[in-house]
């Protein structure tokens, strides 16, 4: 749990405390006023281990859903009591870290994380898990949906400085959003 000034959403891999079952994909969201965690909103899919698996969640506050999509098709939706107030976008994006760190930071591999600032519709999802999929590993896109991206981190090759001490992710959305790794 965290502090009921928090502001801001996540998604997580979580396990039966936090989603809703074991090996889900999890939303959590606040606006500040009545905590973080929901933890009955997850996808009704598993991920699966140790394979290649592409999950999008979208956050659709205008029509009160989250949906949740793996390998380009539509899983599962869930109709939550969205925050009413609004939402920080100004703060820093963890990817694979938790802010109390421990058991809760993530434990694998993450690839081509996107951020856009509408909700995705099942049209947009599906094009950008067809392009994904044919690329290979290490080789980043130079095509694809720009329309409301604000963060786009592939983590491959020269998106990648490890010259620097703390090794930057380039962003890749053209917002200069980089970070470190």
């Amino acid at each position: 749990m965290t502090a009921s000034a928090d502001n801001g959403w996540a998604v997580s891999y979580g396990n039966t405390g936090y989603c809703n079952g074991a090996s889900k994909i999890c939303a959590h969201f606040a606006d500040g006023s009545v905590g973080f965690d929901v933890p009955s909103i997850g996808s009704s899919a598993a991920v699966n281990l140790n394979v290649w698996e592409h999950w999008v969640t979208v956050f659709d506050r205008t029509n009160g859903n989250v949906n949740f999509y793996k390998d380009g098709s539509f899983d599962s939706q869930a109709s939550p009591t969205f925050p009413t107030a609004s939402v920080n976008t100004t703060d820093t994006i963890r990817i694979g870290f938790n802010q109390g760190g421990g058991a809760r930071a993530y434990n694998g591999d993450v690839d081509e994380v996107r951020i856009y600032r509408k909700a995705l519709s099942a049209a947009e999802v599906a094009s950008i898990y067809g392009e994904t999929r044919r690329h290979f590993v290490n080789m980043s896109q130079t095509d694809f949906m720009k329309d409301g991206l604000v963060g786009f981190w592939s983590f491959d090759g020269k998106y990648v400085d490890w010259s620097q001490a703390s090794a930057e992710a380039r962003g890749s959305s053209g917002q200069g959003n980089h970070g470190n790794m």
